[in-house]
């Protein structure tokens, strides 16, 4: 694989990364604001979204401890995000995740019509504003990189 080739697909992995823990902090935040009138279910996703990523990387890596990422031409920008193959992957099988339980939670609220018509609302906005912020954020933080290394400002 040509060198350009290489730096294209770890930075898409880097940026993908970086667009994934915004999304996920995003989300905790709402989460925890409107924790109070719609309890206990904010409570349980926000469990998840806090402890599957860890659940997901000691089960599927604890007996490998090498990672693809010491051979990453971009290592100082991984290392600086604290990127690893090991947590990028957990944290997308956590992104998967967390939507699935979203939208099992718009679904049970309105088969079961739990809540006032306002936050009958409340999952699909979440999902409307999770899963773009992981979108935009990736594509910023792309050009963000490659603007860091044409303006040598990538290194810490």
């Amino acid at each position: 694989m040509a060198d350009s080739q290489k730096i294209n697909k770890e930075l898409k992995l880097i940026s993908n990364y970086i667009g994934l823990i915004v999304a996920k902090f995003l989300a905790l935040a709402i989460l925890i604001v409107i924790f109070y009138p719609m309890r206990p279910t904010p409570a349980y996703i926000i469990a998840s979204m806090l402890f599957s990523p860890s659940i997901i990387r000691y089960g599927l890596y604890n007996k490998s401890t090498n990672d693809a990422v010491e051979n990453f031409l971009l290592l100082p920008t991984a290392k600086k995000y604290r990127f690893t193959m090991h947590k990028y992957n957990s944290e997308k099988y956590s992104f998967t995740f967390t939507v699935l339980l979203l939208v099992a939670w718009q679904l049970a609220i309105n088969r079961f019509n739990l809540y006032s018509l306002f936050l009958r609302k409340i999952p699909s906005v979440i999902l409307m504003i999770y899963i773009p912020t992981r979108i935009l954020v990736s594509i910023f933080s792309k050009l963000k990189i490659r603007y860091d290394f044409m303006h040598m400002n990538n290194l810490m």
